[in-house]
């Protein structure tokens, strides 16, 4: 009953998908028309016998039909893919015909419907990125290794680096990108930190000495001492036959020590 449940709502969201971008697609041209002085006839979604239609103030016909995998509009001096003649436009209408405009002006309408489709993209990613933000794991710092700079510096596990050098750090990305960008350099790299049990954040010093400049293979939180992400040490398969399996390894076993 759950998979029948499922199905129907996964063919109903695919329905709406796919009505959303076939109006999109369709008024994308319409617009376009509309605006290069083209009379437009009838402005349809779907295939099939029209569920409703209307005609509008500018007599425009607007037509609903069941089937939505496409749609169309029809312009005069249009037929389908055809172009009509412009003598069998009505004399008074010529200039409002589909086949009278320029070249650059058909091409426009018909580029208009990939187009409105491709802004459609960008403003659905646009409203997900404010929405949900930056995707990635928060600066919450794991661990601190003894007698690091870090450490030193008194910065402690839990801790929240909210912004280095004053710039918003949402994710560890944005912590070693900003980090990383003071390569070489001689001064400080000022953390502002919140804490748990402290109301107010802290501002936090990190002394640095031609950070980096000699290193291959830069990271800037080891060279501090923060531990971002600790993964526990949990084993989580052994292959058959190997040394793991011989020394009696088995999976969900945690390793404690390594020679010592």
């Amino acid at each position: 009953m759950a998979i029948v449940f499922q199905t129907l709502i996964s063919f109903a969201a695919l329905i709406v998908t796919l009505g959303v971008l076939v109006t999109i697609h369709e008024f994308g041209h319409y617009w376009v028309a509309r605006r290069c002085k083209v009379k437009v006839l009838k402005f349809s979604i779907g295939f099939g016998r029209a569920i409703k239609s209307w005609r509008g103030k500018d007599g425009v016909e607007f037509v609903i039909a069941p089937i939505p995998l496409g749609g169309y509009v029809k312009m005069l001096g249009q037929e389908d893919t055809k172009l009509v003649q412009v003598d069998d436009v009505p004399a008074e209408e010529e200039q409002l015909s589909f086949a009278s405009k320029s070249p650059l002006k058909r091409a426009l309408i018909a580029v208009a419907g990939p187009a409105a489709n491709f802004l459609l993209a960008i403003g659905v990613f646009w409203i997900l990125n404010l929405a949900y933000g930056k995707s990635g794991i928060a600066p919450v710092i794991s661990n601190v290794v003894d007698e690091s700079p870090a450490f030193l510096a008194q910065l402690q596990k839990d801790d929240e680096i909210l912004a280095v050098d004053g710039t918003e750090t949402l994710t560890w990305q944005q912590v070693n990108m900003k980090m990383l960008s003071r390569l070489g350099e001689t001064g400080e790299i000022r953390l502002t930190i919140s804490r748990r049990g402290i109301d107010e954040n802290l501002n936090i010093a990190l002394p640095i000495n031609e950070w980096m400049a000699n290193n291959i293979e830069p990271d800037p939180l080891s060279e501090l001492g923060i531990v971002s992400v600790e993964i526990p040490p949990i084993i989580g398969g052994v292959l058959e036959g190997g040394a793991a399996d011989i020394g009696g390894l088995r999976a969900g076993d945690i390793v404690l020590s390594v020679n010592g």
